[in-house]
């Protein structure tokens, strides 16, 4: 396989993937503008979501009646906003006040803000060889699996990538910031499998900004490795030795090869398919015929040789002595 890009971006260590119904947990809430005095100053809060290794402003949220709450940690929910953010509450009833922020009814909470502590990645998968797989139904890039691990030894699966026909597949957005690694689980119909293993990093800035870091891949096809196209035997005997004064050598095959499984001449016809490629070859003394390795096309990973699909194998020309075949 050949890996053609990968995305990557220094960030911190993957967090296990949460439902996207809503998030829960706590934050470290501290007001940045606590000198204001009253509570109708227009408190401003940062807070810090230490497991997600994201901050945000937030601000007073129940109204002037309510305190200013010292700086803690105080448990927060999340619910989605429809953009992949989930609009935060942090439940800061019960919390210690500034005195000249001080009220009977108790402190506010903060909210007024989204998090986006997930994001999303994806696999994009090309052939390596699209003279090979173009137009050709024997190669399909669509049922290719790719795991996503937590781990470069790929022991943690995260999650599974299916590709579709257009070669690609997308996660869900459910990844927390991290570095991930992928690899092959399944090989598409018509490649070589792909033995490599991908790093990928998923930064806290594109699960804000939705921006989905890529894994590239090359597939090579499957092609097969030929030495000898045709070899030509006598009927009689059944051997590839000559008759008498006759000769093997010199007669011509036209070889052609159609990009689709046909079982007969018929169907081919039926369907309409014309030749891909086609090669005229001539047999020698021992009535062989080859087709050189620079005529035979290349898989894009060092291998060359006939596509899959159908070969029509015709003698258009007999050697001296014989006849061509009924």
């Amino acid at each position: 396989m050949l890996a053609a890009c990968v995305l990557v971006l220094a960030l911190a260590a993957p967090r296990s993937a949460e439902a996207l119904e809503g998030i829960s947990g706590t934050c470290y809430v501290a007001c940045t503008n606590a000198h204001i005095d009253g509570p109708d100053g227009g408190n401003v809060f940062e807070a810090t979501f230490p497991q997600y290794g994201i901050s945000a402003t937030g601000y007073c949220i129940s109204g002037s009646v309510y305190g200013t709450p010292l700086p803690g940690t105080y448990p927060f929910s999340g619910e989605p906003a429809g953009d992949g953010g989930f609009q935060i509450t942090v439940n800061c009833r019960g919390a210690g006040m500034y005195e000249n922020h001080y009220s009977p009814y108790g402190a506010q909470n903060v909210g007024g803000f989204k998090i986006h502590p997930f994001g999303a990645v994806e696999v994009l998968k090309r052939s390596a060889a699209p003279d090979v797989t173009d137009n050709n139904a024997c190669y399909r890039l669509a049922g290719a699996v790719y795991g996503v691990y937590a781990d470069e030894a790929c022991t943690s699966q995260v999650l599974a990538l299916t590709i579709d026909a257009a070669g690609r597949a997308r996660s869900e957005c459910v990844l927390a910031p991290g570095r991930y690694w992928v690899r092959e689980k399944a090989a598409p119909e018509g490649y070589l499998p792909d033995p490599g293993v991908y790093p990928v990093d998923l930064a806290q800035e594109d699960c804000r900004t939705g921006t989905v870091p890529a894994v590239c891949v090359a597939d090579a096809p499957l092609v097969a490795p030929v030495d000898i196209l045709v070899q030509k035997a006598d009927r009689e005997t059944g051997v590839p030795l000559p008759l008498g004064d006759a000769s093997l050598a010199g007669a011509t095959f036209t070889v052609e090869h159609y990009a689709g499984r046909y079982a007969s001449l018929g169907e081919i016809a039926a369907a309409g398919a014309q030749p891909a490629r086609t090669w005229d070859v001539v047999t020698d003394e021992q009535g062989r015929a080859s087709v050189g390795t620079g005529d035979l096309p290349g898989n894009g990973s060092g291998g060359s040789g006939l596509p899959l699909g159908t070969v029509v194998v015709r003698e258009v020309q007999a050697p001296r002595g014989y006849l061509l075949p009924d």
